[in-house]
């Protein structure tokens, strides 16, 4: 199996496009926590650990499952070894 190394250009698309849907993820996240508090803005340490944790979930999900974020999967970038396992 030949190994192709993928551009830096096109990693940092990959990254890119992560961001936002990450970005989207935490909008929604924010909305429904606003929601819950009867309008008022939600700080704290709790909100910070629970961003922690959608963004770990969200990076999990994906590598673990098809071994590809959303980002990586449009963009066709798959870490391989050396050997060409996943």
């Amino acid at each position: 199996m030949d190994l192709i190394r993928v551009k830096l250009w096109r990693r940092f698309a990959a990254a890119l496009y992560d961001s936002f849907l990450l970005l989207a993820l935490y909008f929604i996240l924010g909305w429904g926590a606003v929601l819950l508090n009867d309008g008022a803005a939600v700080e704290g340490p709790w909100m910070f650990w629970l961003l922690l944790l959608v963004a770990w979930g969200f990076f999990v999900k994906f590598w673990c499952h098809p071994g590809q974020t959303l980002g990586m999967q449009v963009w066709k970038i798959q870490v391989v070894s050396e050997e060409g396992a996943r």
